[in-house]
């Protein structure tokens, strides 16, 4: 799974010899989707105040950064306190499908009139009934940018250990586009494909 850390342009030089380094609650990142717009959500987030240039660092997840926090940034900021649930990578993968497969639900069932007795389960259950069918609909739902913003906007992770120098595989600015990133590691992104093969 492939995260992205995003830091100012002035901390390249020292990232790139010390690597990434934690805070007291530990390394802030976000699930790198491969969508240029959703990737930099946290940049244009922080342009809102300081307008400073930044640079993303995008890095494999391991089980050494485990255990781990995913989910929405509202009380989980550098100021809280909080608890890091997740103690395995497989864990934290299951979690960050089971959300996406929720926002899927969601948007495939709001207009049923049973919309809001559905739980969590019943709208994952619809959306895996969706993507089995390898639907037209499904195709222009997972391609639509603001589905995907909807979806992945204000979550984060917040591992417990820095990131080594060497386990950084791209760097790219505000306004690059994620590109290949060696073709066969980008792969990590949401895909029919790769949702259809690991499905919780």
């Amino acid at each position: 799974m492939l995260a992205i850390h995003w830091s100012p342009v002035n901390n390249t030089k020292r990232i790139k010899k010390n690597g990434i380094r934690k805070n007291k609650n530990g390394l802030y990142c976000f699930p790198l989707t491969g969508n240029h717009y959703v990737d930099k959500f946290w940049v244009d987030m922080f342009n809102g105040s300081d307008k400073k240039e930044y640079n993303g660092f995008i890095f494999r997840l391991t089980e050494s950064d485990m255990p781990a926090y995913f989910g929405d940034w509202y009380g989980a900021t550098n100021k809280d306190t909080f608890e890091k649930e997740i103690g395995d990578l497989k864990t934290l993968k299951k979690e960050f499908k089971n959300v996406f497969l929720c926002k899927l639900g969601q948007h495939l069932a709001h207009s049923r009139d049973d919309y809001l007795d559905l739980t969590i389960q019943d709208l994952i259950k619809i959306a895996k009934k969706e993507i089995d069918k390898e639907s037209i609909k499904l195709s222009n739902i997972l391609t639509d940018i603001e589905f995907i913003n909807l979806s992945m906007e204000h979550l984060q992770i917040v591992t417990s250990n820095s990131i080594e120098p060497k386990r950084i595989i791209k760097i790219i600015g505000q306004g690059d586009k994620i590109g290949r990133v060696k073709r066969e590691k980008i792969k990590d992104k949401i895909s029919l494909k790769e949702m259809k093969k690991n499905l919780p």
